[in-house]
């Protein structure tokens, strides 16, 4: 098994699950591809690959708080709108 295969496993059973991908391969067809198959990130085994791997994960938690913030707004204004349609019902 390989990390392709690793990929769509995961990806199959957890979709929404963050996934970075850390291999020794440093071929671009290879990353294109685990990308372009769910991969959130791909970092290869070099020098700099602890300082990368935070990198990545620090993108993806900033991602995901950001997400979370716009959700919280969505559901505050659905609330309002409907907190408004409720009044103007109990005024007409």
């Amino acid at each position: 098994m390989n990390g392709m295969d690793v990929l769509k496993k995961i990806r199959r059973k957890w979709p929404n699950t963050r996934i970075i991908v850390i291999s020794g391969q440093q071929n671009v067809m290879i990353t294109a591809a685990l990308l372009n198959n769910g991969a959130s990130d791909y970092v290869s085994k070099e020098h700099n690959a602890i300082a990368r791997i935070e990198q990545s994960v620090t993108r993806l938690i900033t991602e995901k708080e950001q997400k979370n913030i716009q959700y919280n707004r969505n559901l505050l204004i659905g609330f309002f709108v409907l907190l408004l349609g409720v009044l103007i019902g109990l005024l007409i």
